[in-house]
């Protein structure tokens, strides 16, 4: 499968909607929603900023397969700042076609270039990617049990 990367677009709302929407991990995204689903993904691609960078993958038609989003954050007490992959999403019938690999990378070259320390995500236990052990295997390293995170939930 041929795969290219480039930055996402206003117009790959939609697509992105779509790959939410299948994974079915969350009660709010789901059909019904569609169009308030693809209009807050409007906003947020619409909303840029150099500490920002989303991707998508497409295939050789043009078509979305997967679509990454990571902040850049300074760390006082970190050599250069850090990188927290927010989210990678990847089609359902696109996955095991190295479609989360191609994204990733793409995030660690831009991290290396902006001078990054390190790069961080979280990955639910739960998800198929945790399962099949999809990070490990690209060299990523869990944390186990040496930070506790906390999570504060407005109503």
């Amino acid at each position: 499968m041929e795969i290219s990367i480039r930055p996402a677009t206003r117009a790959d709302a939609c697509a992105i909607s779509r790959i939410l929407i299948n994974l079915g991990s969350w009660d709010w995204l789901c059909f019904q929603n569609a169009p308030e689903i693809e209009e807050k993904i409007k906003t947020e691609l619409e909303n840029t900023s150099p500490d920002r960078s989303r991707y998508v993958a497409t295939d050789s038609q043009g078509g979305i397969l997967g679509y990454t989003a990571v902040s850049y954050v300074p760390y006082l007490f970190f050599k250069g700042r850090e990188g927290y992959i927010t989210e990678l999403f990847v089609a359902q019938e696109a996955r095991g076609h190295g479609v989360g690999s191609v994204l990733l990378e793409k995030v660690k070259q831009e991290a290396r270039e902006r001078g990054c320390s390190r790069l961080l995500l979280h990955n639910l236990r739960s998800r198929e990617s945790y399962q099949r052990n999809f990070y490990a295997k690209q060299g990523w390293e869990e944390r186990g049990n040496s930070t506790a995170i906390f999570i504060y939930e407005f109503g």
